[in-house]
Parts: C-alpha cells; sequence; structure tokens
C-alpha cells in the first residue's frame, strides 16, 4: 500500500493521510472518514472536488517537513522559557502532527533533525 497525503490547494488545509493501493481509493478512504459512502457521494454532496489535491508521501518529504516543525517549534519553546527537556518534548509532539499512520519518527535531539521509516 501507498501513503496518500490529500490537501485543499486554495486554503492548504490538509484533509489526512490514507494508505490506499491507488490515488482513487484515497480519495474514498477521505469522504468515508467526513461521513460519506464514497468520494463520488462526497462531491454531489458538496459540489466540485477541484481544489483537493492527492499526493503521494514521499519519506524526504516527511523528513524535511518534520525536521523544519521540530527545529521551529523547539525554537519557540526556549524563547518562551521553557526547560530543555520539555521543550523537546513539545517539539516532537508538534513534529508528528501530519505524520501518517504507518510511518514512525526517530528524532536526533541534538541536530533537531527527524527521520521517517515505514513500519
Amino acid at each position: 500500500m501507498t501513503t496518500y497525503r490529500i490537501h485543499n490547494s486554495q486554503s492548504g488545509a490538509i484533509l489526512g493521510f490514507f494508505s490506499a493501493e491507488s490515488a482513487s481509493d484515497a480519495l474514498d478512504a477521505c469522504a468515508r472518514e467526513a461521513g460519506y459512502a464514497d468520494h463520488a457521494a462526497a462531491c454531489r454532496a458538496v459540489g466540485d472536488d477541484g481544489d483537493v489535491v492527492v499526493k503521494e508521501v514521499d519519506l524526504g518529504d516527511l523528513d524535511r517537513q518534520a525536521s523544519a516543525t521540530f527545529r521551529s517549534r523547539y525554537d519557540d519553546y526556549i524563547s518562551e522559557g521553557s526547560e530543555m527537556a520539555s521543550a523537546l518534548e513539545e517539539a516532537r509532539r508538534d513534529a508528528c502532527v501530519h505524520i501518517p499512520d504507518g510511518v514512525t519518527c526517530t528524532f536526533d535531539d541534538e541536530t533537531l533533525t527527524v527521520k521517517c521509516d515505514r513500519v
């Protein structure tokens, strides 16, 4: 199975990450999560989905995105006065918000980087 990220190109909102055999199957899974029978039913109910983008997840992209979030949030917590251990813990949590099921993250607290791997 492949992991797909579905997002709205206009708002930037991430609708979710879905493991599926195809992009079409990922759209169906997203629609079911929203309470519809499938993607076609969701389109009938809410209209055109022209702003919806389905993209296969690349682990290198996840590494870069999670690492950038980890560094940024760590710096934020430290500047707000958090102790280092607490800042690291909170930054790890924030970095994992958009990591899909089936992917694990390994954190390097010295370099403030993240490595993502499929389970």
